[in-house]
């Protein structure tokens, strides 16, 4: 199982900087997380594999790493788990 979370702003700055964001943003997580930015709109999908994280769980985690002041205007838009 992989769980997604999506991350969106909209910033313009931080939009045309999603690529240093997203791996900023996987930085400052716990674990394995991946980060792609996945829009042209400057969505940020951050994924964990494994059943270990809850959807709660990493909406919170994310939540916290989006606390980082280089990360302002970034919030959560979803979470989903998917099975492989």
């Amino acid at each position: 199982m992989t769980l997604y979370v999506t991350v969106a702003t909209s910033v313009r700055s931080a939009m045309r900087n999603a690529p240093a964001h997203a791996a900023r943003i996987a930085s400052l997580l716990p674990g394995e997380w991946t980060a792609r930015v996945a829009s042209s709109e400057g969505d940020i999908t951050l994924a964990v594999r494994g059943e270990a994280v809850r959807p709660e769980e990493a909406r919170e985690v994310v939540t916290a790493a989006l606390e980082d002041p280089a990360l302002e205007g970034w919030s959560v838009r979803d979470v989903r788990r998917l099975t492989d």
